[in-house]
């Protein structure tokens, strides 16, 4: 899996999926698990584009604002089914969910704080 042509990835996200295609490609996690890894990556990417759309909201003026918040809206209902999608499926619980977001947004603050 190479992302490097990828724009905008921070660093240590793509560190980090480095990491775990290395470790699969060993045999050191199970497909289950990358699964996993790789859900957690996207919501972590997403949310950072989300972050980035709510500030260029913040910047334009009033009347520009309109067509951006739809954006966000549409982003925010399609996590929203995503993390619907995996509780109805029986992978994960609520609080797992929960884990898991808040985790990937502590280390969204961490990475955009630098």
């Amino acid at each position: 899996m190479n992302i490097n042509h990828i724009l905008g990835i921070p660093e240590e996200v793509k560190h980090h999926l480095e990491n775990i295609n290395a470790m699969f490609e060993q045999g050191k996690y199970n497909a289950e698990y990358l699964h996993e890894q790789v859900l957690i990556m996207e919501w972590q990417l997403e949310l950072l584009a989300i972050s980035h759309l709510t500030r260029d909201i913040q910047l334009l003026p009033s009347n520009k604002r309109s067509m951006k918040r739809e954006q966000l809206i549409r982003r925010l209902l399609l996590m929203n089914h995503q993390v619907n999608t995996v509780v109805a499926a029986g992978k994960w619980h609520n609080q797992t969910i929960a884990e898991r977001v808040c985790d990937a947004l502590a280390e969204l603050v961490q990475i955009t704080a630098r």
